[in-house]
């Protein structure tokens, strides 16, 4: 069986080895790795030295920093013959106060003692030397990597040599020299990083940047461009400020203050990528952010932050870098945008449930039970130094219970690459959209399918008294006999609610129906000037659902006011818009994003709901 680790490591190459372990069979591991994640490292050191079957390690090109540690773990190292092995001290990119740079510190110091112990365990070399080796980063070529102890033999009639402990110090005056093979190797990581710098200066000198005056006379009159990215940056933000004007003096004089969130790259890029989808107004931060594409973006995310990109050979090294590695801002950036894309979707759905139905939380998975409104139908009289009685309730709970509702969508490396932005706006908005619409779906086939309430009766039910009869469709007095009805419903105990209808909702069939009756302030057919008032003017909100349509063209609701107990939507501890969460793709090359929401719907009490019905024709 053989594994490839043939990119820069991190927990997709852990979850990788570790799937392919299977059973006691002989592995053999490739290596031609820059390195990575010191941690993923160590995680795959430990799952392959605990493989029953044998562990060959081939070092087929480059094995560096992190991943000499998975090559210690074989039982054989095989150097191919132009190989080359090195050695250095782990090293990170951090942001932070004081504090956090100690505990930085200190948690390099201990992965650079685990990595010493490993390879002093292997060469047989003293932990001192050792240490000196990575302290000046050292490279070996194959032959050297045997001498060395750190491989067993070098391909292709390659000799063997023994451990060489003995030869300790004075191996350790001979290689701290670069090999030549590695002083090559170097001069094209100096080509690479050369080009990765005109990169940088691109980016930081956009046309957009260059058109300032400021800037231009910058680049015109010195020699800017010998500089590094990071002075060149600081030279174009001092040049830009040289003619402005502080709009307050700091209160001590010396005394200068920055306050912000850290995440400044993060934010610009994710206001510039929302202002080129629609999803926002473009801020100030956004504007060295405007014109890159996604694939500059990625590559930003991670020089900005530190992280060279030099070593990286292909376009897809460097975007797979930008989602994984700990301190790049790109996936963050891209969730954020997927989030406001998502809730853009939402938002603009077009569904009418939350115009008129009640919100609620529900803190768990459990069914929970609503009183309805006949719950509590009066307070008992406390006399004077009495106690207080519990109240009971004689209606019975309604039972709700949240569901989980949601979809997974990906963003693949090819999509950066091709600066692909739909992925992740019209995709997660498509999904913010059929997120409303499955909760509207739920409502919506509480009013139609008009199953049975707790009393084991329909919700809409002659015992119930919400039911009328339309003789002649949509008219004043059918409308006014549904209000009455409302009106007139009492608790168990025969108390009287007094429930006002505030919701008309009705089939698209019936709104122009609806609308003249609702509207008019004379009754509909009565000469304008008779005196005639229209009874249910304004008697409520009209609400045109097009899902009534589908069951009955003509039958038509009347709801009491938003808060009543009439159809509950209720989420889980009242986040009432979808959720979104990021994960790395193990089945797609690229960025899972999963989209979800926790709803239960139920209705509350048919008392304050009336149906209005189409009487059957005679004919």
């Amino acid at each position: 069986m053989d594994i490839h680790v043939y990119d820069v490591i991190d927990s997709n190459t852990a979850r990788v080895v570790k799937a392919a372990l299977i059973g006691s069979a002989p592995v053999t591991v490739h290596i031609n790795s820059p390195g990575g994640s010191v941690t993923d490292a160590l995680a795959i050191y430990s799952t392959l030295r605990k493989h029953k079957g044998r562990v060959t390690a081939v070092v087929d090109g480059l094995c560096a920093s992190a991943a000499t540690i998975i090559m210690l773990a074989a039982d054989e190292v095989i150097m191919a013959e132009h190989s080359l092995l090195m050695v250095h001290n782990p090293w990170t990119v951090a942001a932070g106060d004081a504090e956090d740079m100690r505990k930085t510190a200190e948690t390099l110091d201990k992965a650079a003692a685990e990595m010493t112990a490993l390879y002093a365990e292997r060469t047989g070399l003293p932990s001192e030397t050792v240490a000196a080796l990575m302290e000046v980063e050292t490279w070996y070529n194959a032959h050297e990597a045997v001498d060395a102890g750190f491989a067993h033999r070098v391909e292709d009639g390659g000799r063997e040599k023994p451990r060489m402990a003995a030869r300790a110090m004075t191996y350790l005056a001979d290689v701290v020299q670069v090999p030549a093979a590695a002083a090559q190797c170097r001069q094209r990581l100096a080509a690479r990083k050369a080009e990765a710098r005109a990169r940088e200066i691109s980016a930081i000198l956009n046309p957009e940047i260059q058109s300032i005056p400021a800037v231009t006379n910058l680049i015109e009159s010195t020699d800017i461009m010998s500089k590094t990215p990071a002075e060149i940056r600081a030279a174009v933000m001092a040049a830009l400020g040289e003619d402005t004007t502080p709009s307050a003096p700091p209160t001590k004089p010396g005394t200068f203050i920055h306050a912000g969130n850290g995440n400044i790259i993060r934010d610009g890029m994710t206001d510039a990528l929302a202002a080129r989808l629609g999803l926002a107004k473009a801020q100030d931060k956004a504007s060295p952010y405007m014109t890159m594409s996604l694939m500059d973006m990625a590559r930003a995310s991670l020089t900005e932050r530190g992280v060279g990109i030099a070593g990286f050979g292909s376009k897809m090294q460097v975007v797979g870098a930008a989602f994984t590695h700990s301190t790049s801002d790109f996936g963050h950036v891209l969730l954020d945008v997927s989030q406001k894309a998502m809730l853009a979707g939402w938002q603009n759905s077009g569904e009418t449930f939350p115009l008129w139905t009640k919100k609620g939380t529900l803190t768990n998975f459990h069914t929970a039970h609503r009183a309805g409104l006949a719950g509590f139908p009066q307070l008992p009289r406390v006399a004077e130094g009495a106690e207080y009685q519990y109240v009971s309730t004689d209606d019975h709970g309604v039972p709700i219970t949240l569901a989980t509702y949601g979809g997974l969508f990906s963003i693949t490396r090819q999509a950066i690459i091709n600066d692909d932005l739909s992925a992740f706006s019209t995709v997660p908005a498509n999904l913010g959209r059929a997120a409303s619409r499955t909760i509207g779906d739920l409502v919506y086939a509480v009013l139609t399918t008009n199953g049975n309430f707790v009393d084991g009766k329909a919700l809409f039910h002659t015992d119930h008294g919400n039911i009328v009869t339309a003789e002649d469709g949509m008219s004043p007095s059918v409308l006014g006999e549904a209000r009455q009805k409302m009106r007139l419903q009492k608790d168990s105990k025969g108390n009287a609610l007094n429930i006002a209808p505030a919701f008309v909702i009705v089939p698209a069939a019936l709104e122009s129906a609806a609308m003249q009756v609702i509207n008019s302030t004379s009754i509909p057919g009565a000469e304008m000037n008779s005196g005639i008032m229209n009874p249910v003017n304004n008697m409520g909100t009209l609400i045109v659902e097009s899902r009534l349509d589908e069951t009955s063209a003509s039958t038509w609701y009347v709801a009491a006011a938003q808060g009543s107990d009439t159809i509950e939507v209720a989420y889980l501890d009242g986040a009432d818009t979808p959720y979104i969460e990021q994960q790395e793709g193990w089945t797609v090359d690229g960025v899972s994003y999963k989209v979800r929401i926790d709803a239960g719907v139920a209705a509350l009490d048919y008392r304050g709901l009336v149906k209005g019905v189409l009487a059957p024709s005679n004919g």
